[in-house]
């Protein structure tokens, strides 16, 4: 799939290697029975429940950014609520750049700020993506994001714990996207809107 949008330029090449218009269909917006059928079909895939409210307003929140990036960010969201947490505590981003912006920023709080940022600008920068041992290797040769994650105490090895990226990723999983790229599995952003969010 690809926009519209010439900025991009995806749909114009398409549309003058691809002469029949006929190959090309557009995709409708999502209708609020199948928003709530995808929830409930993620929410058992990943063994949880939202009560009625809470999906309420995650198909309310859907109304005001109607695409399905939208729609799977705010599920990772909401995976988090209980069903006892405050109305406060259950409030979702309007747009997709603010969703990932809010992403980022919990990752900073649950793992170190340094540590987040430094990770992820690293994907963001390599060319075609970076293998995890690529990345391991450059953040533990990164002295700021070493000197952070030792600040209270001398390892032996000074070396990232391979452990620490791994919590990252696994939050980041959804987001991540394994390919071939010279030989080697790399890992790399999965969406354009993460790419760019990311680059800010």
């Amino acid at each position: 799939s690809t926009l519209p949008d010439e900025k991009y330029g995806c749909y114009q090449q398409l549309q003058a290697t691809i002469k029949a218009s006929s190959l090309f269909v557009q995709i409708p917006p999502l209708q609020e029975a199948a928003v709530t059928h995808i929830l409930g079909g993620w929410l058992q895939g990943a063994h949880r429940k939202l009560t009625p409210e809470q999906t309420h307003l995650v198909v309310q929140a859907f109304h005001t950014c109607p695409l399905p990036l939208f729609l799977k960010l705010a599920f990772d969201e909401a995976c988090r609520w209980h069903s006892f947490s405050k109305p406060e505590e259950t409030r979702l981003q309007t747009t997709v750049v603010s969703c990932i912006h809010a992403l980022f920023e919990r990752l900073e709080k649950d793992h170190g700020k340094l540590l987040v940022q430094h990770a992820l600008g690293y994907i963001t920068a390599g060319k075609s993506g970076l293998t995890e041992s690529e990345l391991e290797d450059v953040l533990s040769c990164d002295d700021d994001v070493l000197n952070d994650v030792f600040e209270w105490w001398v390892p032996p090895v000074r070396r990232l714990p391979p452990m620490l990226w791994v919590r990252i990723k696994a939050e980041l999983a959804p987001y991540l996207v394994e390919r071939g790229a010279d030989g080697a599995s790399v890992i790399f952003w999965y969406h354009r809107q993460v790419i760019e969010t990311a680059t800010q």
